[in-house]
């Protein structure tokens, strides 16, 4: 069963002790602070492991407005990041061997062409798996826990916690999910 942004907000709030809310937008001091937390414990929970949920390619078209000459060290494409589904994390670019240089939202490179693997944005919680949703949850218990608790000892059990249990467990299984193309048996390869 996926867990809604409220559902996960509330399991953050039981980890520290905070009471329920009933909804994200209800005029709480929690529900404020699960607003505020929500959105950047997602995205930094997306960038911790090349979670396959959140894996994106992408061509991308070079910025015919950039001029190399502007500039002392030329390179002669710019590609702006993607904005839909916006890139958290770059993954790879092209075959993986091209170089390039990222610099704000936006890659420099000498390649006439751009095929981007990236991570993506999450915004719908039925994407997440029900492992990385107790990670992300766990993170928004984290940045719940001072303002809450007013204590930085139970924080750092908190980030323990995520770290040396919940997160090795999620990327085991996210791993564990990743398509393996079969190999073809000695005996019927070139027939």
């Amino acid at each position: 069963m996926a867990r809604s942004k409220t559902d996960m907000c509330n399991i953050g709030l039981g980890m520290v002790g905070g009471t329920q809310i009933t909804s994200v937008t209800e005029e709480t001091k929690n529900a404020r602070l699960c607003n505020l937390f929500y959105n950047p414990s997602v995205d930094e929970i997306l960038v911790m492991h090349e979670w396959g949920c959140a894996k994106h390619t992408k061509v991308i078209t070079s910025d015919a407005a950039y001029d190399p000459d502007d500039f002392d060290y030329k390179l002669y494409y710019r590609y702006p990041l993607p904005s839909n589904p916006w890139c958290l994390f770059i993954r790879q670019f092209n075959d993986g061997q091209t170089e390039y240089k990222p610099e704000g939202r936006a890659i420099y490179s000498d390649a006439s062409s751009c095929e981007l693997v990236y991570t993506k944005r999450i915004t719908d919680t039925n994407e997440f798996s029900p492992l990385l949703a107790e990670c992300i949850s766990t993170q928004i218990a984290i940045k719940l826990s001072f303002p809450l608790q007013q204590t930085n000892k139970f924080r750092i059990e908190l980030i323990e916690y995520l770290e040396g249990l919940v997160l090795p467990r999620a990327k085991g299984l996210d791993a564990a999910e990743r398509y393996i193309a079969p190999r073809k048996q000695w005996r019927t390869a070139g027939r």
